[in-house]
């Protein structure tokens, strides 16, 4: 048996009897511990029955449904006061859980000059980076406001404030510099340093990609008998597709993929279309995600899969049951599902 961290203790009863057993040199017994920050001392507990109750006093909500109910309570609550919109990250909520034994949210800010950047940037820098709450004014607007929960009593709730504040300042400052920066350069010139960007050793970098995919988009799109407006905003948004991969931002918040091309391809003076293509050709990222809509977004995604997936098979570059590193499995589920 082989934990991530280190055993610190283990307890171990049935009633009120210890279960005996040695564990990497540990001896069960009928001693725990409450949170380390309020509570670090030793607890004995005489039976099972008193086991919840006697951590809870101790700050430990071990039931993770009660802790979840504790946290979305109180974003919900916040929320509410200031009048914002209930979006809750739901996946985030479920990750959170099981970073805190005493869950208690709190409301910080963040100054509105950066409000200035993506919605997108913002809510990864948070939610990705921060594990925050952002709070949203509506679906598509937010608030300069975040909310952070905390394993620790309310006590201390302006200090803890003040440092996640300052933590989120320093990162949401950086994000504004590589904007900045990377708004210098057109997505266009962009494109060229993909050529110092190896995608696969015998496949060749990424600009040698994106040239099999203007190929494969237009065999596609002539398969397809694409009317030529569309046809001719395929093939830019190929050749642009993978552009925003050597921006500071995508190299800062790699999530980003796809959403800063889009981004800086309408800040390039690209069509629309050309810009929505270059953002849903990542489309499906995960399971239950959006699929694209456009004809653009739909051939050039086809065309990105069926690139990777055959060259990385022809390649010997086969998925085994514990490595999957160019993601063959989840492009495959993606092409079937669009």
């Amino acid at each position: 048996m082989r934990f991530i961290r280190p055993i610190r203790w283990i307890l171990a009863l049935y009633g009120k009897e210890i279960i005996k057993f040695n564990l990497n040199g540990l001896d069960s017994e009928n001693i725990t511990y409450g949170n380390r920050l309020l509570a670090p001392q030793k607890i004995k507990i005489s039976s099972t029955q008193e086991y919840f109750k006697k951590l809870e006093k101790n700050y430990v909500i071990v039931d993770p449904k009660i802790r979840e109910n504790i946290v979305r309570t109180d974003i919900e609550q916040i929320i509410k006061e200031i009048g914002g919109e209930k979006i809750i990250n739901e996946k985030q909520l479920k990750e959170i859980i099981y970073l805190v034994e005493y869950p208690n949210a709190i409301l910080g800010k963040y100054d509105k000059k950066y409000l200035e950047l993506p919605k997108d940037v913002l809510t990864i820098v948070m939610e990705k980076h921060q594990k925050y709450f952002p709070v949203f004014k509506n679906k598509n607007e937010l608030l300069p406001l975040f909310i952070v929960i905390i394993n620790n009593s309310k006590e201390h709730t302006s200090k803890i404030r003040e440092g996640n504040e300052n933590v989120l300042r320093a990162r949401l400052e950086d994000a504004k510099f590589f904007y900045q920066e990377d708004q210098k350069i057109p997505l266009e010139k962009k494109a060229d340093k993909l050529k110092n960007i190896i995608f696969q050793e015998n496949l060749g970098s990424l600009f040698d990609k994106t040239e099999r995919l203007e190929l494969l988009c237009d065999y596609i799109a002539d398969c397809l008998q694409v009317e030529q407006k569309v046809k001719k905003d395929l093939l830019r948004s190929a050749h642009l597709c993978k552009a925003d991969l050597v921006t500071e931002m995508v190299k800062e918040f790699p999530e980003l993929q796809g959403i800063m091309g889009k981004e800086y391809a309408v800040l390039s003076g690209e069509r629309k279309e050309v810009a929505e293509a270059i953002f849903e050709h990542y489309l499906p990222r995960f399971s239950g995600d959006r699929l694209p809509l456009t004809k653009s977004g739909i051939i050039l995604g086809i065309a990105d899969k069926v690139d990777s997936i055959i060259g990385c098979f022809l390649m010997g570059l086969i998925p085994t049951g514990s490595q999957d590193p160019y993601g063959l499995r989840r492009q495959s589920r993606g092409q079937i599902a669009i």
